[in-house]
Order: C-alpha cells, then sequence, then structure tokens
C-alpha cells in the first residue's frame, strides 16, 4: 500500500486563528511599505552623509552684498525662499536706517537778556541782625543769555521791603569771591569790578541794605532788567531782626530823610549806624550808586566828622550837627574849595529843616 504524507492545505494557516493572522499580515505589509526591515522588526542604523570640508554651514554677514553676476532668477528663486514677513516688519524694513519718523520737539531759542540766580555769597537767608545794622548783601548770578552785559541793566525793586534800598539802581557786578569790605578807598571796589559780563560767565551781584528797626522778618524781592525794560531774573533776600530797637537821641543810628548834597529833596534815604564813637553808613544818590560814610562822632554825640563818597574813592569831607535835641541834624559837604554844599535831614516824625540847611561859616 502506498504511503500518502499529509500535506497541509495553505488555507489551513488562516483557519485557526484567522483574526490575528490578518493582523500580522497586516503589520508586515506596513512595515514592508514604509521601508523597514522585517527582520526583527528593529532598522539598522543609518549612517549620515560626510559633508565636504569646503562647505561652511555657519551664516556669515560679510561679503553679503551679490555680486555683479547674480542674475534676476536667482534673485527670485531667492526671494521665493524668504520666509513671509508681517505687516508690522514690512512697514520697518521699508523706513530708511536711521530716519526719525516722529515729529521732533522744537529746539527752544535762548534769549539775549538772560540771568539766573545761583546762590547767596554774603547774607544767607534767615540770618539774624540787630535793629539798624546795616549789611552787604552778596549773589551769586550768571549770564545765561547770548548777549553780553555792558552796563546797561538796572536792579528794579520788586515787592517786600526795600530795607533803605532805592526803587532802582544800576547793578554792580564784581569777579566772583571778591573780597570786599566796606569802606572809601577801598581798591578792590575799582580794581574788581566787572563792566563787560560776558555770557554764561558767573559774577557777584553787590548792593548795600538796613535791618528794621522792629522786630521780625523781612522780604524783599528784586528784578534785573535790560535796556529796554526786558527781565532777566529775580533776586531775593530775607532777614530777621533779633528785637525792636528804641531810638536814642543821643546816637545817629537810624533811618534818616534828607537833602541830597547832590541837591534834589528827598532823594533817598541816609543809612547811619553808630558804634562808640565810630560813624558809618550810606544812601543811594539820584542815579542810584551807593555813596559810603566813614566818619567819628564827637564825645557828646552832636556831631559828626568825616568822608562821604563812592567806595573806590577817598570821599569829600563834611559836617554834621544835630537839632532839635537829635532829630534833625543840618551840615555841609565840602567837596572842594569852591563846592560846599548845604546837607541836613531828619528822622522820624519831624521835617527836614529847609530853612536852617544853610551853609556856616
Amino acid at each position: 500500500m502506498r504511503a500518502y504524507r499529509r500535506v497541509r492545505h495553505p488555507r489551513s494557516l488562516f483557519s485557526k486563528h484567522s483574526g490575528y493572522s490578518l493582523l500580522m499580515l497586516g503589520i508586515l505589509l506596513g512595515l514592508a511599505t514604509a521601508g523597514c526591515d522585517v527582520v526583527g522588526l528593529v532598522p539598522e542604523p543609518v549612517t549620515p552623509a560626510i559633508l565636504p570640508a569646503e562647505v561652511n554651514l555657519t551664516p556669515t554677514l560679510q561679503n553679503s552684498t551679490p555680486s555683479p553676476e547674480f542674475e534676476a532668477s536667482d534673485r527670485g528663486a531667492q526671494q521665493t525662499n524668504t520666509p513671509p514677513v508681517s505687516g508690522i516688519e514690512q512697514q520697518a524694513s521699508s523706513t530708511p536706517a536711521g530716519t526719525v519718523t516722529s515729529t521732533p520737539w522744537p529746539t527752544p531759542t535762548t534769549p539775549c537778556y538772560r540771568a539766573d540766580y545761583l546762590r547767596d555769597v554774603l547774607v544767607v537767608d534767615g540770618t539774624r541782625f540787630d535793629p539798624g545794622e546795616i549789611l552787604l548783601k552778596v549773589w551769586r548770578i550768571k549770564n545765561s543769555g547770548t548777549c553780553s552785559w555792558h552796563g546797561e541793566l538796572t536792579l528794579q525793586f520788586l515787592s517786600g521791603d526795600t530795607l533803605a534800598g532805592p526803587d532802582g539802581l544800576p547793578p554792580l557786578f564784581y569777579q566772583p569771591g571778591s573780597q570786599l569790605e566796606p569802606r572809601l578807598d577801598e581798591t578792590n571796589w575799582s580794581d574788581l569790578r566787572l563792566f563787560d559780563v560776558r555770557p554764561g560767565q558767573d559774577v557777584d551781584l553787590v548792593a548795600f541794605f538796613r535791618a528794621p528797626d522792629e522786630e521780625g522778618e523781612y522780604r524783599s524781592l528784586w528784578q534785573l532788567t535790560g535796556p529796554a525794560g526786558q527781565p532777566l531774573g529775580q533776586v531775593y533776600l530775607f532777614i530777621r531782626v533779633r528785637s525792636t530797637s528804641e531810638i536814642s537821641l543821643r546816637s545817629w543810628t537810624g533811618l534818616w530823610r534828607q537833602q541830597s548834597p547832590e541837591g534834589a529833596a528827598q532823594a533817598g534815604e541816609l543809612a547811619l549806624q553808630q558804634t562808640g564813637q565810630s560813624l558809618r553808613g550810606y544812601y543811594y544818590d539820584p542815579a542810584g550808586v551807593p555813596q559810603w560814610i566813614d566818619a567819628t562822632v564827637s564825645v557828646d554825640g552832636t556831631q559828626a566828622e568825616g568822608a562821604v563818597g563812592e567806595l573806590w574813592s577817598d570821599g569829600s569831607v563834611f559836617y554834621l550837627e544835630k537839632l532839635a535835641g537829635g532829630y534833625q541834624f543840618q551840615g555841609r559837604l565840602e567837596g572842594g574849595p569852591f563846592a560846599v554844599t548845604p546837607w541836613c535831614g531828619a528822622r522820624g516824625s519831624a521835617q527836614i529843616p529847609l530853612s536852617r540847611c544853610l551853609l556856616q561859616e
């Protein structure tokens, strides 16, 4: 009898667990399609391609300008490969580099005449004084305009208390830090004075004042003006008086109304301060120039003899004598052998003794 070998029909591969077989067949077909090696289902490692040595992958900004041979077709290809630019970036890129798109602020014009206050040199704000004390005030200011000052400016009183100053005076300018002693024939008053102040230059502005007789706080505001009256800047004085002073008729200390030696009645107030037998003081003449007084008082206090004049001069000799118990005075000023002028005044509520303001032998 012939023996037969049993041959399994190919369908038998799918007869059992046909669902599982179909799943596996699908997986194998998928892997084959993806190009993977189905052996062991693990892909072999891929060796990266070796780039030529002359290829440089680092971007550079050098030599970025296209050569003349750069063809239009290449430019088109390069523009095609450029990523799209947003609207904001497109607008920014269309503006040339360094171009200011916003409207600039207008540049202010520096005025021809202008002064800036810098600081107090003498008599800082809040300084205390005795009643009737004479003080020398010095401000440090700057010519911050574009024009030089040639003596055509004026220092005008604005508000507060004049402190025995005039309504207006020609300002006295000095080199910063000048040592100025209030006495006649002091060379610094003439040697260090400035008649021309350049733009950007610092100067010391000088004026004389007197502390009032009443206790309290006093403020004085002044305006520096140009030749046409234009304001340049303001300076300020603030002092305190320690106590109230009783007028002593034996002392020459006080604020006197006077007929000026220059002949103009009520030309200005005469500020005097007596210390022992020494007498000093000032008044502003009709032109606003300070006239300084250095004198000696007699033992009985009724007479005063000395000199008066501009601080940079040796002055002119004068003689004064009290009248009416100390409320008035009369005297003379000797400007020379042929220039003798009567001089008289009064303080408090007394009247100037014009009828007795005569030359004496």
